[in-house]
């Protein structure tokens, strides 16, 4: 058993790291050049020429590992595989050209299409194929399925290695050095350019840590408990049959424009929610955080130092996030669907009674993943998830749990089309759901500012009276809070706006 929990972590590392583009590409043009000069391996002029070509082209490597070009600009890849193929137009081989492309289609099948056929087994095998085919050409993300991005990026770099292995076995390596260099400086250039110029759709972060209120100036809350859908796309939770999220939304206050992070990546979104800050200051940015965990202090470490106990409810992708003694003291891991990690959610709740809980659904994105957004599948998982929620909301309220308490529904980050990778935060990424209802909180308000999910840790820490995270950039949400001053407070809710009545 030990084994093949072993194996599969090593599968799932694995896995992590052929998604990431950037690293993808630099794995997939050394073993293809590798395999294109098959027959000459026995020759030792190869192998010299092999290690000389990567070492001229490892400033390119370099360029094309940190610019990532996704969305829009991928297009913009198209200057410099031109440029390339102008200056190294003697290297520049047809029968390269096509073996790269079959290899690379072969390769992405392989990665991505098994993962992506296995998770669809109710959906018929000409419906996948179509949405494989459109994802590969309309992923978002710099992951490894981009193909408009990855394949420029691979046919750039085996031109320039080419050149460079001819040029050592043809004895002309001064000139090849010189042309490596005028390349390495106009795709720098270039690539800093286009970013200015075109990569403007990250969110604005606060530099300034969150500021202090001093004076509690909302009805006490005894308790917060946080569901967050795991990569919803909030176009489609408004088309969705929702009625208990209308609910929620009638009763309670909802942001029009809250937004995610950047990079919109499960890890990197849930590091941010639990401690306030941004991904550029906890560097957990992408799926390949396997090893690392939370540096910064979190919402659950505060609670903690105050003799409160905070818990979460989450996969293990969010759960490695902790060292072991933060697993043992705040996290419950759940791997199986989103009915059974309710049900876990409400024993925890009523046997050991956190002041917070976070409890978080992956079945959306998971299906969004294998059959797409825009499918009568995703919307009916949406509906499940409400029907869920409300669940979960109706046994915390036998239990008596919600007096006091508010209650709180966010998305870590939206879905759009990427395969998996470092998401580039498409407009159906960017924004999310986020709505909070229960003492202190406003009834049907609509707050149209534009907070980000930085903002939910500090949030939770005035709730619940106990210092933000010490990093925490987020401002209160005080737009939804009523204030001791103010007289429209109205609890508990009662009458025909009862849940009961809507589910």
């Amino acid at each position: 058993m030990s084994t093949a929990f072993n194996r599969e972590k090593i599968a799932m590392g694995c896995w992590s790291i052929f998604r990431q583009g950037n690293i993808f590409t630099l794995l997939f043009v050394v073993v293809g050049f590798l395999l294109f000069h098959f027959s000459e391996w026995l020759d030792i002029v190869f192998w010299e020429s092999f290690f000389i070509s990567l070492l001229l082209c490892f400033p390119i490597f370099l360029l094309l590992f940190f610019y990532d070009y996704p969305l829009h600009i991928r297009w913009f890849l198209l200057g410099p595989l031109c440029f390339a193929g102008i200056l190294w137009y003697k290297c520049l081989l047809l029968s390269m050209a096509v073996y790269t492309i079959c290899l690379y289609l072969l390769a992405v099948t392989v990665l991505w299409g098994i993962y992506h056929f296995s998770g669809a087994g109710h959906i018929s095998f000409s419906s996948q194929l179509m949405h494989f085919i459109k994802r590969l050409t309309r992923a978002s993300d710099s992951s490894s399925a981009n193909i408009f991005e990855q394949l420029p990026k691979a046919l750039i770099l085996l031109i320039a290695m080419q050149e460079a292995s001819v040029s050592w076995q043809e004895w002309t390596v001064s000139e090849s050095i010189l042309s490596h260099f005028v390349f390495a400086f106009v795709l720098f250039f270039y690539s800093y350019t286009i970013h200015q110029l075109f990569f403007t759709w990250k969110p604005d972060e606060n530099i300034d840590n969150a500021k202090k209120i001093t004076t509690q100036y909302v009805f006490p809350v005894e308790r917060v408990y946080l569901v967050v859908l795991n990569g919803c796309n909030k176009e489609q939770l408004v088309e969705a049959h929702t009625p208990f999220l209308d609910w929620l939304q009638r009763t309670g206050t909802s942001w029009e424009k809250a937004e995610s992070v950047y990079p919109a990546d499960t890890k990197s979104c849930f590091c941010s929610l639990l401690t306030g800050t941004y991904p550029s200051e906890h560097q957990i940015n992408s799926h390949l955080g396997n090893r690392k965990t939370i540096q910064h202090e979190t919402i659950l470490d505060v609670l903690h130092q105050a003799g409160k106990a905070g818990m979460i409810l989450a996969e293990e992708e969010i759960s490695c996030l902790f060292d072991k003694e933060a697993r043992q003291a705040y996290v419950r891991e759940n791997q199986q669907t989103d009915n059974c990690r309710i049900e876990q959610a409400i024993q925890i709740a009523e046997q050991d009674n956190p002041d917070f809980l976070l409890v978080q659904m992956t079945d959306i994105y998971r299906t969004g993943m294998t059959c797409g957004v825009y499918c009568d599948e995703y919307l009916a998982k949406i509906n499940q998830a409400d029907q869920m929620i409300a669940q979960f909301y109706h046994q915390l309220d036998k239990l008596g749990k919600l007096n006091q308490a508010v209650f709180m529904v966010c998305s870590d980050h939206g879905e759009a089309t990427g395969m998996g990778g470092r998401v580039h935060l498409s407009h159906k990424e960017r924004y999310i759901s986020l709505l909070m209802q229960g003492t202190s909180i406003h009834r049907g308000k609509v707050v149209t500012t534009r907070p980000a999910i930085v903002s939910v840790a500090a949030t939770i820490a005035y709730l619940l009276a106990v210092p933000y995270p010490k990093q925490a950039k987020g401002p209160v949400l005080l737009e939804g809070m009523i204030t001791c001053q103010n007289e429209d407070h109205q609890f508990p809710i009662s009458g025909k706006d009862k849940f009961e009545q809507i589910i």
